[in-house]
């Protein structure tokens, strides 16, 4: 092989035929070597030359990723990019506040008439009007001498009876009268019907204040109430039913049985009391 050949082989063919001469060499010099020098050299010890670089080899595998390093300072802020797509809209806010009135527009038209609805509370009484004037003066009614008799006769019973108490007081057609006795609701009862009346019985809200007024925080009024007969279904006198009354929250309870008549309070409530006790007699005339 010429020099020239030799410097036209390939690189891997240079490489390979160092090796070879490398190795031929070595052998040379180990035979060539006397055996006393060959005992003192110690064992696993070769003076060789190195050889010529292989060829490189294939890259590894990546390696594992290494720890964070510390966080460098804070970069200059960079130039403002451009504008993204439009999100979803997001979530109603709380309402505003209102705005300013607009302008009144223009009156629609007159709907249907809607269904009648429920008749309302009587409203407060307006203003007295002014008199208006007099008319035509008409024929006097004819006057029953009877009557007016008869009807003069009653007021005078009345008044005799209402002359007997001390204390008085009228409410609509009714009187309601008092000594500021004290009694059972049998004592009641009789003295009341001496004088042509009975115990106090209020028929609506206005007589229900007029017979408490005549009480004191400490004073309790026999009413003419009871349920002697039939337990739980208070009647009058006359064995009827009464519609107005104004019992106390939880009465009648008949507290241990014994409770069959009943009584006024000065604020107006009632309660069913024992018919023995004795309470204030206020009589209706």
């Amino acid at each position: 092989m010429t020099p020239k050949e030799t410097l036209e082989l390939l690189p891997t063919q240079q490489m390979a035929l160092l090796r070879s001469c490398t190795l031929f060499i070595l052998l040379v010099l180990q035979h060539c070597l006397p055996t006393a020098h060959a005992e003192k050299v110690p064992e696993h010890t070769s003076y060789c030359y190195p050889g010529v670089p292989g060829t490189p080899g294939h890259n590894g595998l990546p390696g594992r990723d290494g720890k964070e390093g510390v966080a460098g300072q804070k970069g200059e802020k960079g130039d403002r990019g451009m504008m993204g797509a439009q999100g979803p809209p997001g979530k109603f806010g709380p309402a505003g506040p209102a705005g300013p009135a607009g302008p009144v527009g223009a009156p629609g038209p007159v709907g249907p008439t809607g269904p009648k609805g429920l008749m309302g509370p009587v409203g407060p009484s307006g203003p007295k009007g002014e008199k208006g004037e007099r008319g035509p003066a008409g024929p006097l009614p004819a006057i029953n001498l009877v009557e007016l008799q008869s009807e003069l006769q009653t007021l005078k019973a009345t008044f005799n009876k209402i002359t007997q108490f001390h204390f008085t007081k009228r409410v609509g057609k009714k009187f309601f009268v008092s000594d500021k006795k004290l009694g059972t609701f049998d004592e009641a009862v009789t003295l009341c019907s001496s004088v042509g009346g009975v115990p106090a019985l209020p028929t609506n809200l206005e007589e229900n204040r007029a017979l408490s007024g005549f009480l004191s925080g400490s004073e309790y009024a026999w009413l003419s109430a009871n349920d002697r007969k039939t337990e739980g279904k208070f009647v009058d006198l006359q064995e009827k039913e009464f519609r107005f009354s104004s019992w106390k929250d939880s009465e009648p309870n008949n507290y241990k049985g014994q409770e069959d008549c009943a009584i006024c309070y000065s604020d107006g409530k009632w309660n069913d009391v024992r018919c023995e006790a004795t309470y204030l007699i206020v009589c209706e005339i």
